[in-house]
């Protein structure tokens, strides 16, 4: 079913934190701050005051000033997030972006799991949901990660920054085109950070190769090829495992986009989709280019989505 995003926006906080102050306040080991700066991140983007769920209904606020228009369109929210506690015990996660749309008296759903992929499968739920509503109905789709501690910023060498991604996907568009989204699991370490040591040298070690079969898998679920790209756009979490991918893939690392690396950091599932937009917004992705955006997340689950802008 064609369909795709009829606007999409982005919230990435100008506020900055360093990755050497993130280290400070948690009191990490100096040889963890070093590997962490080799791998690309220098600072990320930081919400201060925010959770998740008050910097996801931020992202809508912004969607619905941009376009107004989209909002009585809307018929369902889905809400993707990969921290496993994105708000204070007790708070309502769905209220605040429910009550920033208007949309209280709409069906609508968080959706987690997948660390680092899941704002790929809200989509493909939304592409499901999507065709059973009326032409001209929508799905609000909002992804957003704001850690509640500092000590969840900084974990295998990475540093996490805060970011919101809303957008309304409605069918028979010519903005943001879905072309084809896909998700792919095989779990080598089940515990994340917890995992074996033997679990998560082996994750590292078949991540690259599992990236491009999913990245292929993607591309042939769209019938495109990859010199069909103008940009493979990857989640940020560091830059040499993106070296490797460009190996297996056989594709200029020059077509990865990863300048945005060192000042946004690790954004979970929103990267690719935040530098999807900066991309367009700087001139670097025009009308009727094709991007593939790929998010690997640890353990085991890698989500892709080609859009034609």
């Amino acid at each position: 079913m064609p369909c795709g995003f009829e606007h999409l926006t982005s919230i990435v906080p100008k506020n900055k934190k360093t990755v050497a102050v993130l280290a400070h306040e948690v009191g990490i080991d100096e040889s963890v701050l070093d590997a962490t700066l080799k791998n690309g991140l220098y600072e990320v983007p930081y919400a201060a005051g925010e959770t998740t769920a008050s910097l996801a209904a931020k992202a809508i606020t912004q969607l619905f000033t941009q376009r107004p228009d989209l909002q009585p369109r809307v018929q369902a929210v889905i809400l993707a997030h990969s921290l496993p506690a994105p708000v204070p015990p007790n708070f309502d996660l769905l209220a605040p972006c429910l009550e920033a749309g208007k949309l209280d008296l709409f069906p609508a759903i968080a959706v987690t799991g997948q660390p680092c992929a899941i704002l790929h499968s809200a989509i493909q739920m939304a592409q499901t949901w999507l065709s059973g509503l009326p032409a001209s109905g929508g799905i609000l789709i909002v992804g957003s990660d704001v850690p509640s501690q500092t000590e969840e910023r900084l974990f295998f060498n990475s540093a996490m920054g805060d970011a919101a991604i809303a957008g309304v996907l409605v069918k028979n568009t010519d903005h943001h085109v879905i072309l084809a989204s896909i998700t792919d699991t095989y779990v080598r370490a089940f515990s994340g950070e917890l995992s074996p040591t033997e679990a998560i040298a082996g994750f590292r070690a078949a991540n690259p190769n599992a990236i491009r079969k999913s990245a292929e898998s993607c591309l042939s679920a769209a019938g495109v090829q990859l010199n069909d790209l103008k940009w493979l756009v990857p989640h940020t979490p560091n830059t040499p495992l993106w070296t490797a991918v460009a190996e297996l893939m056989r594709l200029p690392q020059e077509r990865i986009l990863t300048d945005y690396i060192g000042e946004t950091g690790h954004l979970n599932s929103n990267d690719s989709f935040a530098h999807y937009l900066r991309a367009i917004e700087e001139g670097k992705l025009a009308k009727g280019d094709l991007a593939l955006l790929v998010n690997p997340g640890f353990g085991g689950s890698r989500g892709c989505t080609i859009m034609r802008v």
